[in-house]
Order: C-alpha cells, then structure tokens, then sequence
C-alpha cells in the first residue's frame, strides 16, 4: 500500500515544513477550512509469486489495484502574541478517505501542532511538536510524535529561507511493531514570492532523513534524501501550481538473503488549477503521479491519482 511506503515518510516532511514553517504573520489569526473530495487512484506493481525454494519469481505483468474514492478534511490554525514578542500558535488536521471498490485505500489521519516562535534579530526561531494518528485499509496503522526546531528569515517582499530539525518516534499495533523507528529529519527550504512578473511564488526544498528501526532490523532501517520545486502562477480566473520531487532511500541491510542492496529511487509530479467560485468557496483540480524503482523489483510501484475538490475557508 502506497500509504505505508517512504512516501508518507516524505509526505510527512512536506506537512511538517508548511505548518512549522511561516514566514508572513500579517494573515487572519484563526483559519478554519474544509475540503470535500473525489477522486481516482491506481498502484501497479509487478507480479511475483514465490518458488518452492522460497524465492520470489518475477512473472511478465503488472498487477493493478485502483477505484474511486471520496474523502473529507478539516484544517483549523490560529495563533496569537504572548507579551511582546512570544508568538504562540495551534494547528490542526483531518482526513478520511475511502474507497469502496478498494479498501486497501482506505486512509484517515488526525494532526495536532502546538509551537511557540520568538523573533531574533531580522529573523525568528521556534520549537513545536506534533502528534498524529495513521490509520490504513480502515486498520490502526501508525502514532507518531515528533519535536521541532525551526529556523526562519523573512525578507520584506514575503520571500524567506526556512530550516527545520526534527526529531521523532513512530509506534505501531502489536501486529505491525517491527516496523516501530525512530526518526530524524532535516529540511532547508528557499521561497520566493512574486520572483516574476507572471509567477506568483517558487520554493525549493531539501530534505534529509534518518529512520533507526526500534528493534535492531537493519532491512527497515534507512537513509533518505529528497529534492523538491514548486511554482505558482495565475492564468485568466485560475490559479495553476505544477511541483516535482525526486528522492534516494538507501536501506542499512538487504531484506532477503542474496538479493542486492535495497536502494530505490522515487519521482513526482503535482500539477493543479484552481478556480474561485465565491469569496470563501473554490474548486480544485488536481493530479498526482509518484513512480518508485527499486533494486529489489518487488518494491517498484507506480502511483496515481486525479481529485475534484471543493474547498471551503470560514
């Protein structure tokens, strides 16, 4: 399942980077959002079947897993100042997601973000935890908690760079506690705001990562690193966003005996257009491709999803 692959550990990143990381506080206090979607998706990955030696055999095809789905989400921020200078701010979020033709996409997630940011000089500096709930295939999957260190500095246009250090443990039910870890992850972002006349925005990100297994299974154990881009422009009524991400995860130990050292080697494309129906209402398009290629053939997969959503501020 897409969900429990390095793609949520890098999905997690990029969630943890734009809500740590802000640079422009003159925005309403309190932000509430909500956001109705539908949608397709499909993973193909290759087929195998095992020998009576106990090895895998890749066989020609692709198997397919792919249906419609339906998904709610619910996004709440606010901050406020303590004393002169101590900002304090709360962020939250939920989704559910399902699919009734394919169960195994079947996704929900719960996030809470409390962090404090004092300025510095020309720029500022934060600390900030989060705790969220992963649940897959309608299945508990995951908890996590995580503490954060942030470095920002703004300039006067809206641009910033951005560096966040976090530090964080993922916990698993009983059945799935070999894949308990401890995590640490790095990320230095560059954004640019208006950089051109027809862009409304550009950021530049790097990310690197360390995930220890928790029980000493070096085959889970991994090194990770991701470059990612993205831009903004208006055209006519719509606005248009198109990002790319390219990453390298190498793990510590091969998962089955004479078979290479695991490495795979993932890219990603987001392309989207949006469309304001009212002042609080807008519509949103949006495509997402994620291929995987690994040393070990099992592990290639390819990922894809077209939404139609409806997007709600208040």
């Amino acid at each position: 399942m897409r969900h429990c692959g390095s793609s949520l550990c890098m999905a997690a990143l990029g969630a943890l980077a734009s809500a740590a990381v802000y640079a422009d506080q003159t925005a309403s206090p309190t932000q509430l959002s909500t956001e109705l979607g539908w949608g397709y998706e499909s993973q193909t990955a290759p087929l195998l079947r095992l020998s009576a030696q106990g090895e895998f055999i890749s066989i020609d095809g692709l198997q397919r897993l792919h249906g419609p789905h339906a998904s709610v989400g619910v996004q709440g921020f606010t901050n406020w100042t303590a004393g002169d200078a101590w900002n304090v701010s709360l962020a939250a979020n939920a989704l559910v997601k399902r699919s009734p033709a394919s169960p195994d996409f079947d996704f929900s997630m719960g996030a809470f973000q409390p962090a404090l940011h004092i300025p510095i000089g020309a720029s500022s500096v934060g600390w900030g935890m989060t705790l969220q709930q992963i649940n897959v295939a309608g299945r508990p999957f995951r908890e996590s908690s995580a503490t954060q260190w942030d470095w920002t500095l703004p300039y006067a246009d809206g641009s910033h760079w951005a560096f966040v250090a976090d530090w964080g443990r993922n916990r698993h039910p009983q059945e799935l506690s070999d894949l308990d870890a401890n995590t640490l992850s790095l990320m230095l972002q560059r954004h640019w705001n208006n950089p051109f006349r027809a862009l409304q925005s550009v950021d530049v990100a790097l990310f690197s990562a360390r995930e220890h297994n928790a029980h000493g299974f070096d085959e889970l154990s991994h090194r990770s690193a991701m470059l990612s881009a993205s831009m903004q422009w208006s055209w006519g009524s719509t606005n248009w966003s198109i990002g790319a991400n390219w990453s390298t995860t190498r793990f510590d130990a091969s998962v089955f005996p004479d078979t290479p050292e695991r490495v795979d080697q993932s890219s990603g494309v987001d392309v989207a257009v949006e469309r304001a129906l009212t002042a609080r209402q807008t519509v949103l398009l949006e495509y997402s491709s994620v291929r995987n290629h690994s040393t070990i053939a099992m592990f290639d997969n390819h990922y894809q999803q077209v939404a139609l959503k409806l997007r709600s501020s208040w």
